[in-house]
């Protein structure tokens, strides 16, 4: 299921870094960024382009949006979501984990990827990401993946599990369930890249105490 903060105003330093360290390539006219982390970047991005050319296959209005509104697809670590919308670097964010996974079908990358889209649509109309608006934001953008869905062969499974994503309700994306969930994601993410434990307790006694002073 996919988790978008709301659209950022400006790009932070961490993601400058990240994206300049980043392998880059071009598909059709979109910029293709992915973050080393594995040596599984050929693939990583072979599945990418499989499921633009599945997009653009079965869904080919929604594929020229994607090249209209957006300039990039990131690979990134994302935890806590399989993909985001980053507005002010223009670009869909998707996990590395998720795209490379064999678990994933490339009708789910192409899913999500419809997802982020609409994100990107709906912030480029104007349309904020507050809490109290969360819930029909998330759903719009469900609405377009089921959509999309049913364009796809052998798509039952997917749909099934859309359908039961709209029928989510608004609290699932409150500001406190999303930070919990990325919080509780946060340790597979830092161990995924190698990092000691030590780190990773440091890192979540930190999250802890920034939390309990906002609070």
């Amino acid at each position: 299921m996919s988790s978008t903060p709301a659209p950022a105003t400006s790009v932070r330093w961490i993601d400058r870094v990240r994206l300049w360290v980043s392998v880059h390539t071009s598909y059709d006219g979109l910029a293709l960024s992915v973050l080393q982390v594995e040596n599984d970047t050929d693939m990583v991005l072979t599945r990418l382009k499989e499921a633009l050319a599945l997009l653009e296959r079965h869904d080919p209005r929604r594929y020229r949006r994607l090249k209209r509104d957006c300039r990039r697809i990131w690979i990134t670590l994302l935890p806590g979501a399989l993909g985001r919308y980053n507005h002010a670097l223009k670009a869909i964010l998707l996990d590395q984990r998720y795209v490379s996974s064999p678990a994933t079908s490339l009708s789910e990358i192409s899913a999500t990827l419809v997802h982020e889209l609409t994100h990107a649509r709906l912030a480029g109309c104007g349309i904020g990401y507050a809490e109290p608006n969360r819930g029909r934001v998330e759903r719009a953008c469900y609405a377009e993946e089921l959509a999309f869905a049913h364009r796809l062969p052998d798509s039952d499974a997917l749909v099934a599990r859309l359908q039961s994503y709209l029928a989510l309700p608004d609290s699932n994306w409150s500001d406190e369930t999303l930070r919990s969930s990325t919080v509780e994601a946060t340790p597979s993410a830092m161990r995924y890249l190698g990092a000691p434990n030590w780190l990773i307790r440091l890192t979540l006694f930190l999250h802890r105490l920034v939390h309990k002073r906002a609070a």
